[in-house]
């Protein structure tokens, strides 16, 4: 029993050695700098959906923001649309004539009315080859004048 205890004594000795030695260690070097900031304002920005659409006409008071559980003041909402890039393939094989054709360059014509301003439109046509028609930065009317050009039946 005495040979245990003893080697038990002796074993706790080195924990309580090294342990002071990992203490003395660690004080002796510098703390890390400490920078604080704050902030009169914070935007968050959010996007609210039902049923994968947009939901319209919310007010400050249908919105709750916490911060580490702590409720947060909300002083401003606004909307914003966002500027889209549509990108339309078109089929100028022979299999597209008449009706098809006309259809489709109505279509092209309604979703051009339909873009905003910031919106932009890439147009590009397939046949045996791929060709880009009119890219992002072209003007609106590059997408006319590229319609109007093709020969749809032979493609380019």
């Amino acid at each position: 029993m005495r040979g245990t205890r003893g080697c038990a004594l002796g074993t706790l000795a080195a924990i309580v050695a090294a342990s002071s030695l990992t203490v003395t260690a660690v004080q002796d070097q510098a703390p890390a700098p400490t920078f604080r900031t704050s902030a009169d304002a914070v935007s968050v920005e959010a996007s609210v959906r039902r049923e994968k659409r947009p939901v319209t006409g919310l007010k400050i008071t249908d919105f709750e923001l916490l911060d580490n559980g702590v409720r947060q003041e909300i002083s401003d909402l606004s909307y914003e649309r966002l500027p889209i890039d549509v990108t339309v393939v078109l089929d100028v094989s022979a299999s597209v004539t008449g009706a098809v054709l006309d259809q489709l360059r109505q279509s092209i014509r309604q979703l051009k009315m339909d873009l905003g301003s910031r919106d932009r439109l890439k147009l590009i046509a397939f046949n045996m080859q791929v060709r880009r028609l009119a890219d992002f930065e072209a003007p609106a009317s590059a997408a006319d004048s590229a319609m109007k050009g093709m020969t749809w039946t032979e493609g380019f």
